[in-house]
């Protein structure tokens, strides 16, 4: 599934992260920054998604670059399969995290497009706690943008754990969506379907828009 491998590939990306040239296991990503400067070697995002590790494959130098300096990271194809994965840096509004503005772009990947709404997948390093132990892991994320507005909004994150209320997260992070709302009471999103593709929501997330019925909010 092209999601899962979005997934695959952000994943690795984050455990990159002094590997050395010689791994032919990676592929030669391509960096392009906002002042036209474009770089080709062996990329990776780090945990936070704001910011880009890239070693210069002409060169042999290691350089960091913010989220805010960069226009897009391109990676090519790797193996049998034949998808081009394009990063660009978007600000996003993450509700799992209240009161915590993200003030830095996102590294995220478009995986939607119409002509009101488009959507997005990141990754995100969360953390576990049990007893005296604690644990990270990637998880997937996922916002959504209507256009003309300055934040892409997330509206899920991969749960790590089973029994949560889906509907219960789905109307927290869709309330400026009443119709959407009044489809997830009727029964009308699975739950198995719904987390083996959560970009199934953006086609009511366009019609929302599409037809006027949904929220607009006062971006600061």
């Amino acid at each position: 599934m092209k999601y899962k491998r979005l997934f695959l590939i952000l994943f690795v990306t984050l455990l990159s992260l002094g590997l050395n040239a010689k791994n032919t296991g990676r592929v030669v990503a391509t960096l392009t920054l906002n002042d036209g400067i474009v770089i080709h070697g062996f990329a990776s995002i780090n945990s936070s998604g704001d910011k880009v590790t890239i070693e210069d494959i002409h060169k042999r130098k290691v350089s960091k670059f913010s989220s805010e300096k960069i226009k897009s990271l391109v990676i090519p194809p790797s193996g049998d399969d034949t998808t081009i994965v394009t990063y660009i840096p978007i600000l996003v509004h993450q509700p799992w995290y209240p009161g915590k503005e993200s003030q830095k772009p996102k590294m995220v990947t478009k995986v939607f497009d119409s002509h009101y709404v488009e959507g997005y997948t990141g990754v995100e390093t969360d953390y576990a706690y049990t007893g005296s132990a604690s644990f990270s892991y990637a998880v997937n994320t996922y916002y959504y943008r209507i256009k003309g507005e300055m934040r892409a909004y997330g509206y899920w994150k991969d749960i790590n754990f089973s029994g949560f209320n889906l509907k219960k997260f789905l109307k927290y992070y869709l309330k400026r969506f009443p119709g959407i709302i009044d489809f997830i009471n009727s029964n009308g999103i699975e739950k198995k379907a719904f987390l083996e593709n959560p970009t199934m929501i953006m086609p009511l997330i366009d019609e929302a828009v599409r037809s006027g019925n949904y929220q607009i909010i006062e971006e600061k």
